[in-house]
C-alpha cells in the first residue's frame, strides 16, 4: 500500500455528510424508494442518468430504485434497460405527465434526488406524487402470452387499474377480481426476511406489491396458509386475494 492508496478521513467523511436532500428525506418517516440522478461533477452536483445504477451512496440511508451492485437479478435488469431508464428521461421531461413513468411509479419512486439550481454544491429531492405506494388492488388482471408481450405491455398503461401476467400464473388466478370502492389493503410490517400486510374486502381483489419476484426465497401467506403468488408487470408480486378481512404476509 502506497500513500495514493489512502484517502484523508475529513475527505471520506464528507462524502457522508447529510446533502439539503437528505434532511428533505429524513422528515418522510414512511416506507418508499428514492431515484438518485444527481453525480458529483466538477463545478458541484450534475444530472446524470447512468449515475443510477453506478453510485450506491443513495442506498447508504435511503431505499432506492437504483444503487450499484456487481450482481443483479437478470429480471431487474431487464426492467432497468427496457424501461427504467425510458422512464427516467420521460420523467425528466415532463414530470406533470404520469403516464409517461408508470414503471417508475409502480416501483414506488416517491423522490427523485436532483442538483440543487440554487445551490450547486447541493442536492434537493422533488416528491413524485403518482407513486403507487408499497400495495394496491387493481381493476383487472389481463394474462400475456410471453416475457415480450409482457414487457411490452409496461410501455404504456396504467398500474393503478391494470395487471399484467404471464399465462404460465393463471392457476396461481382463480378468480377475477370485483370492484369495491372500499376495499383496502396496507402495508403494516416492513423487516429484513418479513413483510406484513392489512387486507379488507367485500369482494374478490387482486393486490400488487411494489416488490420483486423471486420465489426461490420469499414465500406469500394468507392468514398464515401457503397461497401461490405470481410474477407480476413483469417483474413485481401480484396475489390473489378472496373477500373478507386478511393478513397478508411474505416471509423469506
Amino acid at each position: 500500500m502506497k500513500d495514493e492508496n489512502f484517502v484523508d478521513s475529513a475527505e471520506l467523511d464528507f462524502s457522508y455528510f447529510d446533502s439539503r436532500a437528505d434532511m428533505q428525506l429524513k422528515s418522510d418517516t414512511g416506507y418508499y424508494r428514492v431515484l438518485n440522478i444527481a453525480a458529483p461533477g466538477a463545478n458541484g452536483y450534475e444530472v446524470s442518468l447512468n449515475n443510477s445504477f453506478n453510485d450506491a451512496l443513495a442506498s447508504y440511508k435511503h431505499n432506492t430504485i437504483g444503487g450499484y451492485s456487481p450482481a443483479k437479478l437478470g429480471l431487474y435488469q431487464d426492467l432497468i434497460e427496457r424501461q427504467i431508464y425510458n422512464n427516467i428521461q420521460a420523467w425528466g421531461t415532463n414530470p406533470a405527465m404520469k403516464d409517461s413513468f408508470p414503471v417508475l411509479n409502480m416501483l414506488n419512486m416517491k423522490y427523485v434526488i436532483v442538483p440543487d439550481q440554487q445551490d450547486p454544491k447541493n442536492t434537493k429531492a422533488l416528491q413524485n406524487p403518482y407513486a403507487m405506494g408499497n400495495c394496491w388492488l387493481v381493476k383487472e388482471v389481463r394474462f400475456v402470452k410471453n416475457a415480450d408481450e409482457e414487457m411490452n405491455a409496461l410501455n404504456t398503461f396504467d398500474p393503478a387499474s391494470t395487471a399484467f401476467v404471464h399465462e404460465r400464473f393463471k392457476t396461481s388466478v382463480p378468480f377475477t377480481p370485483v370492484y369495491d370502492s372500499t376495499a383496502y389493503i396496507k402495508l403494516i410490517e416492513n423487516k429484513n426476511d418479513e413483510i406484513k400486510y392489512e387486507f379488507n374486502a367485500a369482494t374478490n381483489q387482486f393486490a400488487v406489491f411494489s416488490e420483486i419476484y423471486y420465489s426461490s426465497g420469499w414465500d406469500a401467506y394468507i392468514d398464515g396458509k401457503k397461497t401461490p403468488y405470481c410474477k407480476t408487470n413483469y417483474a413485481l408480486r401480484g396475489l390473489a386475494i378472496p373477500a373478507g378481512k386478511h393478513t397478508i404476509e411474505f416471509i423469506f
